[in-house]
């Protein structure tokens, strides 16, 4: 499971630094400027990051999970913080 208030705090300490690392690993795998936002792999990538687990782990997770993992990061980094951490958009 994934500790949703982990990931918050994860997120708020990386830096553009860890953003350019997670592109560059991107563009190894062929996604573009105009995918990166919109990528699953590239939120999942900045997760595994925020939360120091693991890409492999994340990937394997349930779908659900990995699209409320998604959904999560994706929101954070859009500026939505309107949810508490852990209160998903995703039902």
């Amino acid at each position: 499971m994934i500790d949703y208030e982990a990931l918050r705090a994860g997120l708020e300490k990386l830096t553009g630094n860890d953003f350019a690392r997670a592109e560059r690993e991107e563009y190894t795998k062929g996604v573009t400027f105009d995918q990166m936002l919109t990528s699953t792999r590239f939120q999942i990538r900045l997760a595994s990051y925020a939360l120091e687990r693991p890409m492999p782990e994340l990937m394997s997770l349930p779908m659900k999970e990995y699209m409320r993992l998604f959904v999560e990061t994706a929101n954070f980094l859009n500026g939505a913080s309107e949810n508490a951490p852990g209160e998903s958009t995703v039902e």
